[in-house]
C-alpha cells in the first residue's frame, strides 16, 4: 500500500509541475504560440521538443522551477529566441540551485556581487560572465561579473 501511495504522490507532484508550467505558458498570445509550433513542425523538431520539455519538467526539482520554465518558454515564443537557445536555458534553470535562482531574480545588474556562492554558481552555469580585456600582452579579467547573453534572456523572461 505504501509503495502505491508513493507512486501516486510522485505522479501527482509531476502533474502539479506540469500545470504550473502550463499556467505560465497560457500567457503567451495564441497566434505566436501557433506560429512557434508550426516552426518546430517545419524544422522537424516538434517531437524532440515535446520529449525535451517533459524531460526538463521531470528534472525540475520544484514547482518554482516549473514556473520559471513556463516564463522562459513564453518569453522564447514571444521574442523568437531560437529553439536551441531555449533548450540550453531550460537546462540552465534545472541545474541551478533554487536559492541561486532567487538571487538571480532579485539582483539588479549593477548590484551583482563580485564573489559569493550564488555568483560563483551562476558563473559556472552561464548566467553570468566576467569579461576579459587585453592590455598589451596581458589579459585581465573583470572583477564584477555581468549578465551573459543567456543571462540577459533569462532576466527578461523572469521579469514577466
Amino acid at each position: 500500500m505504501s509503495l502505491g501511495r508513493i507512486g501516486y504522490h510522485v505522479r501527482d507532484y509531476f502533474t502539479r509541475k506540469l500545470m504550473t508550467f502550463y499556467r505560465q505558458l497560457a500567457t503567451t498570445p495564441e497566434p505566436q504560440l501557433i506560429a512557434f509550433v508550426q516552426r518546430l513542425r517545419d524544422d522537424g523538431d516538434l517531437n524532440r521538443a515535446g520529449e525535451m520539455l517533459l524531460e526538463v519538467l521531470d528534472k525540475a526539482t520544484t514547482a518554482e522551477k516549473a514556473h520559471l520554465l513556463g516564463q522562459l518558454y513564453s518569453y522564447c515564443i514571444v521574442t523568437g529566441v531560437p529553439w536551441a537557445d531555449c533548450e540550453r536555458m531550460s537546462e540552465m534553470i534545472t541545474m541551478a540551485y533554487v536559492d541561486d535562482l532567487r538571487y538571480f531574480q532579485r539582483v539588479r545588474r549593477d548590484g551583482i556581487g563580485e564573489t559569493g556562492d550564488e555568483v560563483e554558481h551562476l558563473l559556472a552555469l552561464g548566467y553570468l560572465v566576467r569579461e576579459k580585456k587585453k592590455f598589451g600582452d596581458r589579459i585581465m579579467e573583470q572583477v564584477r561579473p555581468t549578465l551573459s547573453t543567456y543571462g540577459e534572456h533569462l532576466s527578461a523572461a523572469f521579469a514577466n
